[in-house]
């Protein structure tokens, strides 16, 4: 349901948050490695999420801090500040895959989905004017 970029955004943060409080990376060596950090840290820094620290070496997360609680930051300002969306899916095909990467939360994120997708439904192209 995340695009690639939200979920490289989260990676990012979780990665800055675990430096800062002095834990190692995560176990999954994936959380640590980042395609698209030229784009993410100046949006997050201009989101007002993180800040440079090192000026010197402004494309690697490594010279980042966040600017709030890790806690604090809820997905709805990370899509804003990302101008990203939320991507329906289909719920036969995908609702293990949504269950195992999203946890605790995919419950919601399901509901979300299936909000989406019936709003969605209902509204034809005819009637957009774009």
């Amino acid at each position: 349901m995340l695009t690639i970029l939200t979920q490289e955004a989260i990676r990012v943060l979780r990665y800055i948050y675990y430096r800062d409080a002095g834990i190692s990376c995560p176990p999954d060596s994936s959380d640590c490695a980042f395609r698209n950090v030229s784009v993410l840290l100046p949006l997050l820094e201009r989101g007002g999420l993180i800040r440079c620290i090192c000026p010197e070496s402004p494309d690697s997360p490594v010279s980042y801090e966040l600017c709030k609680p890790l806690g604090s930051i809820d997905l709805l300002s990370l899509l804003l500040i990302l101008h990203e969306g939320v991507c329906p899916v289909s719920p036969d095909v995908d609702e293990q895959r949504v269950y195992g990467r999203y946890g605790s939360v995919a419950s919601r994120m399901g509901v979300v989905n299936q909000m989406m997708r019936s709003i969605f439904s209902e509204i034809h192209l005819t009637e957009l004017c774009l």
